[in-house]
């Protein structure tokens, strides 16, 4: 008993084929030999940072920004997100709303590496409101 024919099996090695020809591709990109403890992650805040300098004055130099600490738990090198973050906001060429994002964030990062004061003092420097009350009571409970 013949289980397939000539066709039927060109049929099913096409598809297998492409798939290896994928997989290799994808080990020859990531195999690709980087620096000491660097990875594709590293490398990608690295090439935010060089493009945030780049687009400096522009309103979309905060492109580079969204998303970074997405990165936070992939990449190797901590400390590079912070230091992008740092250049962002200390970068005078910079408009306002980019470098209080990038403070913003920072003060994000600072939060996350134990540091509380530091976070406490760049929510202050951009003004966010950290404390508030709620005066009461309210008299038209459960009316229109």
């Amino acid at each position: 008993m013949r289980l397939a024919s000539a066709a039927g099996r060109r049929s099913l090695v096409a598809p297998l084929a492409g798939a290896a020809a994928r997989v290799v591709a994808l080990v020859v990109v990531l195999g690709a030999p980087r620096g000491a403890g660097a990875s594709v992650f590293d490398d990608e805040v690295a090439a935010r940072r060089a493009e945030a300098a780049a687009l400096a004055g522009k309103p979309e130099a905060v492109a580079p920004l969204l998303g970074v600490l997405e990165l936070w738990n992939d990449v190797e090198d901590r400390p590079a997100i912070a230091a992008f973050l740092d250049a962002v906001k200390g970068d005078a060429r910079q408009l306002p709303d980019v470098r209080a994002r990038a403070t913003f964030l920072r003060g994000i990062v600072a939060g996350r590496l134990g540091d509380e004061a530091a976070a406490a003092r760049l929510r202050a420097a951009i003004g966010l409101v950290t404390d508030f009350w709620v005066l009461g009571p309210f008299d038209n409970e459960g009316r229109a």
